[in-house]
């Protein structure tokens, strides 16, 4: 932080005015919303000519809110949060850089909606690139093979007769 930022913080005074007292850790209440309302008008913006609002170089992916790096960088920080060390992020960014579109978990092709780096959550070690929907359901099975077969048993013996 720039010196006198630093003075006004340590006197209790928005960084940004310097005039009122804090309201958040850095500034009031009003220079507080005024930069909310900035930050929101310059979001809406980048996203409104197809610019990525979180890095502001690259192009929209289709139907997303970010460009592909971003995507790609938010989602090895999520694994990084969750614990995976440097190696499994190295292995997750290199089956990202050549992900072929095809789910690992059910082998359809761009089928599957947001595509998601699977890890287990007890070895914390990257299994692979799966769809959203397929996430979902290891996440919702708690990833047990058991819970899964039974699931796979109850379909096929529940399949309902074409009318």
């Amino acid at each position: 932080m720039p010196r006198t930022t630093t003075r006004r913080k340590e006197l209790g005074l928005c960084t940004r005015c310097g005039l009122k007292p804090l309201t958040t850790k850095t500034r009031c209440g009003e220079c507080s919303t005024r930069h909310v309302a900035d930050s929101k008008t310059r979001y809406k913006s980048l996203l409104s000519s197809g610019v990525c609002p979180n890095c502001g170089l690259s192009a929209l992916e289709p139907d997303r809110k970010s460009c592909r790096q971003c995507l790609l960088n938010r989602q090895l920080s999520d694994l990084r949060n969750d614990g995976l060390n440097d190696s499994e992020i190295q292995r997750a960014k290199k089956a990202a850089e050549n992900f072929d579109g095809i789910c690992q978990a059910c082998g359809r092709k761009n089928a599957c909606g947001l595509w998601c780096l699977d890890h287990c959550h007890t070895t914390l070690i990257f299994r692979g690139i799966v769809g959203r929907n397929c996430n979902l359901a290891l996440g919702n099975s708690h990833d047990s093979p058991e819970v899964l077969r039974s699931l796979a048993l109850y379909v096929e013996r529940t399949i309902c007769p074409e009318v």
